[in-house]
């Protein structure tokens, strides 16, 4: 004869893995909604006296989606109009800042921690509505194509 709490418990052990499938553990719920990134206001372009291919553009971008963004400078890419990769350095500050940080900082990785990250503008993480600086400096090709647009993440922004 089979006891009530068994039952239970074969009945829990079906339903369970049923109701997380259908409930975002794995199943094929709604996917989330991407951060979408605009400017804030028009960013300023200039060239390096000397270096006739190089350009590094300032402004501020503006989070205009309903949830936040996380930004790392390891997911920015800045592309030409066919979609080529052109070299680029970006930080999500003002100006760019010294590399120097303490050994406490360091992680168990041997690389700075999160604070330290954050405070070199390598990450940053923008709220629904609010903004936060970039510079991005990046090189021409020699078959003189220009940046088209930078790729954060899943955002893309165009460039002037």
């Amino acid at each position: 004869m089979i006891r009530w709490s068994a039952v239970v418990l074969l009945t829990l052990a079906a339903v369970v893995p049923l109701s997380l499938m259908s409930f975002g553990g794995g199943g094929t719920g709604p996917r989330p909604v991407r951060a979408t990134l605009g400017w804030d206001g028009t960013p300023q372009q200039t060239g390096v006296p000397g270096l006739p291919r190089d350009r590094i553009l300032t402004g501020r971008l503006t989070n205009e989606s309903l949830r936040p963004a996380e930004l790392d400078v390891e997911d920015v890419k800045v592309l030409d109009a066919a979609g080529r990769q052109l070299p680029s350095t970006v930080r999500f500050a003002s100006a760019f800042a010294h590399g120097l940080f303490s050994p406490e900082s360091i992680n168990r990785y041997g690389k700075p921690g999160e604070a330290e990250r954050r405070r070199l503008g390598e990450i940053a993480t923008v709220n629904a509505g609010e903004s936060v600086p970039i510079t991005l400096s990046w090189r021409l090709r020699p078959d003189g194509s220009r940046a088209a647009a930078a790729q954060l993440g899943d955002s893309r922004v165009t460039l002037p």
